[in-house]
């Protein structure tokens, strides 16, 4: 049987790979590099899910502070979406108080689309659609859940 420089090197391979292996479980590294979960202090447009649904409702997760703002009072924090060239333009805000959160949209909801829900904290989070009467431009966020009015 010939020995080829192919198979020698195959050989040698698969030899370092087999001198690598050990039966000792090796332990998760401490640190991990997937999205951290909030925290108190962080703000919630920084979470995962703030992230997805601004990203959905505006084309992007970047929002300006808008506070304080007279279209949605009761929330803290309140934001204007960074949106692209062409896009419409989105106010987003969150609401600890649901009773806070129904009387802003009573004040709103006549003259703007919106769409609401209730985050995995209690927490209600409301899209406006600031260009608009309808709820149109914000219907990419019905698949997280948000209803539309």
């Amino acid at each position: 049987m010939a020995v080829t420089w192919r198979g020698v090197g195959l050989l040698g391979v698969v030899s370092v790979l087999a001198g690598c292996a050990t039966d000792d479980p090796v332990a998760p590294p401490a640190t991990s590099s997937a999205v951290a979960e909030p925290t108190e202090t962080q703000s919630p447009f920084q979470t995962r899910d703030g992230v997805a649904w601004l990203t959905a409702a505006c084309g992007s997760p970047s929002v300006g502070d808008a506070s304080p703002n007279s279209w949605l009072p009761g929330a803290d924090p309140v934001a204007l979406c960074i949106t692209p060239p062409g896009r419409d333009g989105v106010l987003v805000g969150v609401y600890e108080n649901p009773a806070a959160a129904a009387s802003d949209l009573g004040t709103i909801g006549v003259e703007h689309g919106y769409a609401t829900r209730t985050d995995d904290r209690g927490r209600t989070w409301v899209f406006v659609a600031v260009e608009s009467r309808e709820s149109a431009p914000l219907a990419s966020l019905e698949r997280f859940g948000f209803e539309l009015s």
